[in-house]
């Protein structure tokens, strides 16, 4: 028997807004079966679980946590992760997936080295009522409105979490680095050298190797070549179009140099995943 899905919502952002600001990419409201397991090696984004009735887990980081009513669950999606119900009591839960910058990070500061599990007041089944509301009947601002709403999230969960977010956890990032990552994220099938990098920012290459280490903790080409992994998971999963196409879209000539990146990070092909996108909402076997 399938999970019961009282409510299903799909957002697509404008992609220079979803790669720039948080938004939300899927929301909805389960009850779920005995059986109902997920389990992925990655996906995008940040997932969120709020669980209403019943009992449910996460795996995340390496760790299983125990999710009970009033509590909400945050799952760190870059890593391989899980959720599943107490097969005696089964959950109900509203959950939704978060997309945008630095929510790893995020997700971090907030919980540092804790259980990513916080009991919360009626503030979280409010905010997902106006959420659902927002995603049932979206107007021309829905973008704008949704990293309101996340923002909010985010205010929330930093009062539940005791004052573990430091005063100083946010650093603005510098103009010149945020202009290349803004362009890049509009055209990532641009040939982008650290040198045409640099030019745009206005700064020497070993300037912006630096800026792009302390801000993004990785190269300049390493976090170039996640930002067009990203958007080919993106397009993979929103469209039909062929690998090669999505190679070509993504900046990548060689579609076997795309498909060898891409499976290189995601641990998948691109045919791989995109087959797993389609199956992760199918009912899987209850974990032991």
């Amino acid at each position: 028997m399938s999970p019961l899905v009282l409510r299903s919502y799909h957002h697509v952002a404008a992609l220079d807004w979803r790669r720039y600001f948080h938004t939300v990419l899927r929301a909805g409201h389960i009850r779920a079966n005995a059986s109902y397991v997920v389990r992925r090696d990655y996906y995008i984004g940040q997932d969120i679980i709020f669980c209403l009735k019943g009992a449910g887990w996460i795996e995340s980081l390496g760790k299983r946590y125990k999710v009970v009513p009033n509590q909400l669950a945050w799952i760190a999606n870059e890593h391989p992760h899980a959720h599943g119900p107490d097969p005696d009591h089964p959950w109900e839960f509203f959950w939704m997936r978060l997309d945008g910058p630095g929510l790893a990070k995020l997700r971090l500061l907030l919980f540092a080295q804790d259980a990513p599990v916080l009991s919360s007041n009626r503030e979280i089944p409010d905010w997902f009522a106006c959420l659902f509301h927002l995603l049932e009947k979206p107007t021309p601002r829905i973008d704008l409105r949704l990293y309101q709403l996340s923002a909010e999230l985010f205010c929330h969960l930093g009062n539940y979490a005791n004052g573990k977010v430091s005063q100083e956890a946010w650093i603005s990032f510098p103009n010149s680095l945020l202009k290349v990552i803004h362009a890049i994220r509009l055209h990532p099938e641009q040939k982008w050298s650290v040198t045409k990098m640099a030019h745009l920012a206005c700064v020497s290459q070993a300037r912006l190797r630096k800026l792009s280490s302390h801000f993004l903790h990785m190269s300049p080409q390493q976090w170039l070549i996640r930002e067009r992994i990203a958007f080919a998971q993106n397009l993979l999963t929103e469209n039909c179009h062929s690998v090669g196409e999505i190679a070509e879209r993504c900046g990548y000539g060689d579609i076997f140099h795309f498909s060898r990146e891409f499976k290189r990070h995601t641990g998948l092909s691109p045919l791989a995943f995109r087959q797993n996108e389609r199956l992760v909402n199918q009912e899987q076997p209850a974990i032991p």
